[in-house]
């Protein structure tokens, strides 16, 4: 092997505008120069490997985290919820940065290329300036930018420099024009430059941990970029020494850092806001629970006033009436007993007894009104049965004691819930001075209540076998019978000749069945 005569003949073959080149030759037996070899390719392949790994969990990473990103906003007061989009540009840019760029590393790993050249070549070519374009964009989400003109402006024709990278690499090699690959690379590396000075002054005036640790990997990228520049460009000794993957590390380091620090910053965000909304949510809900206290005290005391208004009312409509009637009726007999005195003892003594008559029968209907509103405010609503029998039980034995034989016709009768208390006491109004008027007026020796539900309909009706009375007289009493019957929605019937008087009360049903 040593021998002048021997020749060593190495063939090298490179396309257009393909680098190529080769290390330095090795001779000596074959284990020695084998075990340099596997430690150079160890180096060369076992570190870009270790970071393709890295980038590609960074991309998957950011990619899930920028996918996931939904908020379930209401789009307005009283619509139905729709997810709504909130995500941060940050996981997206991250993630095309490091996958594109795992991508371009991936090169390494591959002895011969899948694709014909320069079809791989324009491929390889744009995985990197893509991955410059998005990394440049993400430099611009981290420095927080976005606000400035230019990162607008930059931000929104991402795409269309990728679009451009694609043409400006495939007319480079298929033309073979290096010169026009050269100049691309040296505008994104004079952009690259460019961005390592805003990061050195931003860092320099923030202490921010995030661009801090950013600015530290630019700047080692900064050196291992000049190391290959020297290696490839001024070295004239064949070389692939490059660092790459050191930078590369630094890089993917970084990045993870900045998208790990982001979530959690997002999420203990999201936990704040979230405490924050239960606290004001149950405050609120404090709030609303002693409103609807208060709303629920007021109610009860607006039903007591309600309450004691009616009371009133029934005592002035009902018993005050009869109690003012009997007051006038004490006057009228003490000027009647006045006009009489030049009569006989006995005339004088037999009007005194009939006026204390009318005067004890409208103090006993006084009474009866009085105990049957009593009664009244224990009836459940729609009790109609349970209404009927407090007339019987406070009006039958003065029926009795004044001669009227009362006989008792009412079915078994379904509750009317359109009658609440208020509609009750109407009813018991009407009926009750329908009996008085029998009691008072109609000299009837027999009275019978009639009280069925039939076809929809419920019929009240009280029939005596009195003189009668004539219907169209005008009458207070009766006026104020039309009057609540209006009010609950029955209608009244009154028919009256000598011997024969109904008074009926009927109105419409929810049941259409008889009792």
């Amino acid at each position: 092997m040593l021998q002048k005569s021997n020749l060593i003949r190495v063939r090298l073959q490179a396309d257009g505008a393909r680098r190529a080149g080769m290390t330095p030759l090795l001779l000596g037996p074959e284990a020695e120069v084998r075990a340099v070899y596997e430690t150079t390719y160890r180096y060369f392949t076992g570190g870009a490997f270790l970071v393709i790994v890295l980038m590609v969990v960074l991309a998957a990473l950011a990619a899930s985290l920028w996918f996931t990103q939904l908020d379930n906003l209401p789009t307005a007061p009283t619509a139905p919820t729709f997810p709504s989009v909130q995500r941060d540009s940050l996981y997206a840019f991250a993630a095309l940065a490091a996958g594109f760029f795992a991508l371009r590393l991936g090169d390494r790993l591959i002895e011969s290329s899948p694709i014909p050249w320069p079809a791989w070549g324009v491929f390889t070519a744009f995985v990197l300036s893509a991955s410059l374009i998005s990394f440049y964009a993400l430099l611009i989400v981290i420095a927080k930018l976005q606000a400035r003109p230019w990162a607008q402006l930059y931000l929104r024709w991402v795409p269309a420099l990728m679009v451009l990278a694609i043409l400006v690499n495939g007319l480079a090699l298929w033309a073979s024009w290096p010169s026009l690959q050269l100049v691309w690379y040296s505008l994104l590396w004079l952009l690259g430059l460019g961005w390592v000075l805003v990061y050195v002054r931003l860092s320099w005036l923030h202490a921010d941990t995030i661009i801090r640790l950013m600015t530290a990997a630019m700047l080692l990228n900064v050196i291992v970029t000049g190391h290959d520049l020297w290696q490839f460009r001024v070295n004239p000794v064949l070389n692939d020494a490059s660092l790459a993957v050191l930078g590369s590390a630094a890089y993917v380091l970084a990045m993870f850092y900045i998208v790990i620090t982001r979530f959690r910053t997002a999420s203990a965000q999201a936990r704040d806001l979230r405490n924050t909304l239960e606290q004001r949510v149950h405050a609120r809900e404090q709030e609303l629970a002693q409103s609807y206290e208060k709303l629920e005290l007021l109610s009860r005391e607006q039903a007591k006033s309600e309450e004691r208004t009616r009371i009133l009312r029934d005592m002035h409509d009902g018993v005050g009436a009869h109690i003012s009637a009997a007051i006038r009726q004490v006057e009228f007999e003490q000027v009647d007993i006045g006009l009489v005195s030049n009569a006989s003892e006995g005339s004088v003594r037999l009007a005194a007894q009939a006026k204390r008559a009318e005067l004890l029968q409208t103090l006993r209907d006084s009474l009866d009104q009085l105990k049957l509103s009593i009664d009244a405010m224990h009836l459940q609503a729609g009790d109609i049965t349970g209404l009927l029998a407090n007339l019987r039980y406070r009006l039958e034995p003065r029926l009795k004691s004044s001669g009227i034989t009362l006989q008792w016709a009412v079915e078994l009768l379904h509750e009317q819930p359109q009658f609440d208390h208020a509609a009750l006491r109407q009813l018991q109004f009407m009926l009750f001075e329908a009996f008085s008027n029998v009691l008072q007026h109609s000299g009837a020796t027999h009275l019978r209540l009639v009280a069925s539900q039939h076809a929809g309909r419920m019929v009240i009706a009280l029939q005596d076998n009195g003189k009668g009375f004539d219907t169209a007289q005008p009458s207070r009493g009766l006026a104020s019978m039309r009057e609540r019957a209006r009010a609950i929605g029955a209608m009244l019937n009154i028919r009256s000749t000598a011997g024969a008087t109904e008074v009926e009360i009927s109105w419409t049903t929810g049941h259409n069945q008889s009792a």
